[in-house]
């Protein structure tokens, strides 16, 4: 009976505890909200100014969008970002990044901008990670890894041995390097689908952080339907898709290729940007069930099969993962004070506008270089 009385205490300090936390973490949430939203709802009323970008309403799957440049491009290039609603500073450097875009010498260069600065409405009103169901976008477009297990795993370049040999494109399977580290199993980052975990561990984490669902999102299906036409008519070597998130990663830039592709050479548009010592260009396999730039090159795979082309010859949707690092190592105590106080992926609000500026010059140099 004594136990028993014990183990009561100790959960209800527990749950005491967790609610305290919980409430504390919301407080420190709207405090990034009112030093980040502002600046993202001026910058967004701009680019409407501009003519870069149109309000399609609050109860369209996608509130934002816009379409500018040249009418007769050879080269289209897609911006998103906000699939994760709390990642704010990635909607703040794409923004940036739109709003000093000069109209003119994109229709010179024959450069046309598709820009969706905010995938997930919802998430960046609430400032949640995930959708209004609790779906990480992320992992929530209906694709499903062919490798069926659970492993997070970087493929990584050795960009040293690239600099000092002076190769940057193509790159060579001998180029890549196997991970320092053993390929880690975390359920939670391949997603899931279990009713107890969503009402246990997730709830006790204060939100379903990594939820999949079985079919495309409302969102994310707008977004196909938006996208997909112009990787069809306009060849999908010439269409650039680039999904920004705010890392977790305070020294390195990462770049992403997506996990069905498998070639080992470097998109122009980063060519510059992996001499640098602080940007990973990798092939990154989640194993997330779901991610949208597979779900589009699975849909342009079955166009492929339909013209006839073998699968030996299908051509690769040159869809890319943008990560900025603006954030302090996941492992030190800095982020987990953030993850449990306060908005997680967001830099300190003290630090937030160098680190902008920050991402600001490697932005120039992946997102339209020609211009």
């Amino acid at each position: 009976m004594k136990t028993l009385i014990i183990v009561i205490i100790v959960i209800v300090i527990i749950m005491i505890i967790r609610v305290y936390l919980l409430k504390k973490r919301e407080k420190r949430t709207k405090w990034y909200r009112k030093q980040a939203r502002k600046n993202i709802e001026k910058n967004i009323q701009t680019a409407i100014l501009q003519g870069k970008l149109v309000d399609n309403g609050i109860d369209a799957a996608l509130r934002y969008e816009g379409v500018f440049g040249s009418d007769d491009p050879v080269k289209t290039e897609i911006y998103t970002a906000g699939m994760h609603g709390n990642e704010y500073s990635a909607i703040q450097v794409n923004l940036r990044k739109v709003l000093k875009m000069d109209i003119q010498k994109l229709i010179d260069k024959k450069i046309q901008i598709i820009f969706v600065p905010i995938v997930n409405y919802w998430g960046f009103v609430n400032c949640k990670r995930t959708d209004e169901d609790g779906n990480d976008l992320v992992r929530s477009s209906g694709y499903r890894s062919k490798l069926g297990i659970s492993t997070q795993r970087h493929i990584m370049l050795s960009l040293k041995e690239l600099v000092r040999k002076n190769i940057y494109c193509p790159i060579t399977r001998k180029d890549y390097v196997k991970p320092e580290k053993q390929p880690v199993r975390w359920w939670f980052v391949s997603g899931w689908n279990s009713k107890l975990i969503e009402h246990t561990v997730a709830k006790g984490l204060g939100k379903t952080w990594y939820k999949m669902s079985k079919e495309i999102t409302e969102s994310l299906l707008a977004l196909s339907k938006l996208v997909l036409p112009i990787i069809i008519s306009r060849g999908v070597d010439n269409v650039l898709l680039l999904d920004s998130h705010t890392g977790n990663n305070s020294l390195k830039y990462a770049v992403w290729a997506h996990e069905l592709d498998s070639r080992t050479t470097v998109h122009p548009n980063f060519k510059e940007a992996i001499k640098r010592d602080d940007v990973d260009y990798s092939r990154i396999d989640y194993v997330t069930h779901g991610g949208f730039q597979e779900y589009l090159q699975e849909k342009y795979n079955i166009g492929q099969l339909n013209q006839g082309i073998l699968k030996k010859d299908f051509k690769i949707v040159n869809g890319y993962t943008i990560e900025f690092a603006v954030l302090d190592k996941a492992d030190s105590w800095s982020y987990f004070k953030q993850y449990v106080f306060g908005s997680v992926f967001e830099p300190k609000p003290k630090d937030r506008e160098g680190k902008l500026k920050k991402a600001d010059i490697f932005t120039d140099l992946v997102m339209a270089p020609e211009i």
